[in-house]
């Protein structure tokens, strides 16, 4: 048995310049949960504030995606813990402007709640709605939504909104 040790360095060669390690959407079922491809999602969306973005690219966080991800997670966000319902749309579909199938940019930041009877959370969801940017023209052109219970409205937009200070241009987070 040949024993391995992992190093900085060895981990470096692993990736193609990317220092972020994506996530394989076609790993498996039993890899790839619903709660899996949330946490990538927060991820992604806790990264790209650090840079001063307020949008990521599916495809610097995600590979062998479709249109999109969708399922349910947990989210703790201090004071609790809520169950979200999400469908985050990656691939705009087909439409005459030729944008059909192309990558769709993310917004993480601008969320707006809307409250509604739907039937998830019996009459009290809470859709929080974020931004969609046009894959061409980079302008914002939908939403897409993440759906609660009323009740952990304050805490999931505190903690989708929390913003991390880059310490230094290599991105080492506080």
């Amino acid at each position: 048995m040949m024993l391995t040790t992992v190093t900085g360095e060895s981990v470096a060669n692993i990736f193609d310049g990317n220092q972020i390690l994506k996530l394989d959407l076609m790993a498996g079922k039993n890899i790839i949960t619903g709660q899996r491809k949330f946490d990538q999602f927060l991820f992604a969306s806790d990264l790209s504030k650090v840079f001063g973005l307020d949008h990521f690219l599916p495809n610097q966080y995600f590979s062998n995606y479709g249109y999109g991800i969708s399922g349910k997670a947990n989210l703790d966000y201090g004071a609790g813990n809520a169950l979200i319902y999400y469908n985050i749309p990656f691939l705009r579909e087909s439409t005459f402007d030729g944008s059909g199938n192309r990558t769709i940019q993310i917004g993480v930041t601008d969320l707006a709640p809307k409250f509604t009877s739907g039937q998830l959370f019996g009459g009290k969801t809470s859709n929080i709605r974020l931004p969609l940017y046009h894959p061409i023209t980079g302008n914002r052109f939908d939403r897409y939504e993440l759906s609660i219970h009323r009740s952990h409205e304050n805490g999931v937009i505190k903690r989708l909104e929390r913003t991390f200070i880059n310490k230094s241009k290599s991105g080492f987070l506080d």
